[in-house]
């Protein structure tokens, strides 16, 4: 039974974020990569902008890290959750960056903000939470400057870690469910295909009545331009290969190798985990 609007917010207003402990510093090697590396190519298109909107912030890993990367720039830390907010802004002032960032309690679907002034927003696997992504897509192109960019990261379903997801496995570790979650999981894929469908909706947390969809990639992309962006360019966040290199260490550099490579190249960007796109407002 699905939840309603008013459920899925609630549960995000009420749940603390702990992706510092729990991705970017994982003791999995494969989960520790796949976050920072996404985070990474989530945040390089915006490096320029002065002043960047992390529409969905949660406790602040992708806000600080731009502020950390991207010294001139101010950054705005927005969650709908006011405990995340409040955990960013101690995190930001661990990292000493507090000044240049400002913290607002709000929400993705309705952007607190007017209409055409924030010169980039970064939203990195926040759509696929919102009961009305259409909703989340339209409000980004409504707050961007004319000439302003956005980035929109979102989960995918055709990679070997995201079929192995689905299957209800972890992809930076082996477990009792490994030897089948990855067949498990190309299974639904392939299913969903032959219905149509934009993907497989994977549920959040152990709540499968929440929205987390997987989409086909060339699906999401006709969405996201369906509701008033212009996709730029996109490519995958990471090709990434599950259990490997929890197993043998060192293939984490073939990893890191085949990503650099092949993330951008027209048929492996269909191949991520997620897909990194690059948008502006349609004239």
């Amino acid at each position: 039974m699905e939840s309603t609007p008013e459920q899925i917010k609630s549960f995000y207003i009420s749940r603390s974020e702990t992706n510092w402990v729990k991705r970017y510093q994982s003791p999995y090697i494969l989960r520790r990569y796949f976050c920072r590396t996404m985070w990474a190519v989530t945040a390089l298109p915006v490096k320029n902008a002065p002043l960047v909107l992390d529409a969905g912030c949660g406790d602040g890993v992708l806000s600080v890290l731009l502020a950390l990367w991207h010294p001139h720039q101010k950054i705005i830390a927005m969650d709908i959750s006011k405990d995340a907010v409040c955990a960013t802004r101690e995190a930001a002032k661990a990292h000493g960056i507090v000044d240049r960032m400002m913290f607002v309690v709000g929400d993705a679907e309705h952007l607190p903000f007017k209409n055409g002034v924030l010169p980039a927003i970064v939203s990195c696997q926040v759509l696929e939470h919102l009961p009305d992504f259409d909703q989340g897509v339209r409000e980004i192109g409504r707050v961007l400057m004319p000439d302003g960019i956005g980035v929109i990261a979102i989960p995918t379903c055709l990679n070997p870690s995201a079929m192995v997801l689905l299957g209800r496995d972890s992809y930076w570790r082996v477990s009792k469910r490994t030897a089948f979650a990855l067949w498990w999981g190309m299974i639904k894929v392939l299913w969903a295909w032959l219905k149509g469908e934009e993907g497989v909706n994977e549920g959040y947390a152990g709540h499968f009545e929440l929205p987390h969809v997987r989409r086909f990639p060339w699906k999401a992309v006709r969405r996201i331009e369906q509701n008033g962006l212009k996709v730029i360019r996109w490519m995958a966040d990471s090709l990434l290969m599950p259990y490997l290199a929890y197993l043998f260490p060192p293939l984490i550099r073939l990893q890191q190798w085949m990503d650099e490579r092949l993330r951008a190249k027209r048929f492996w960007r269909n191949l991520g985990v997620g897909v990194v796109l690059v948008v502006k407002r349609k004239s």
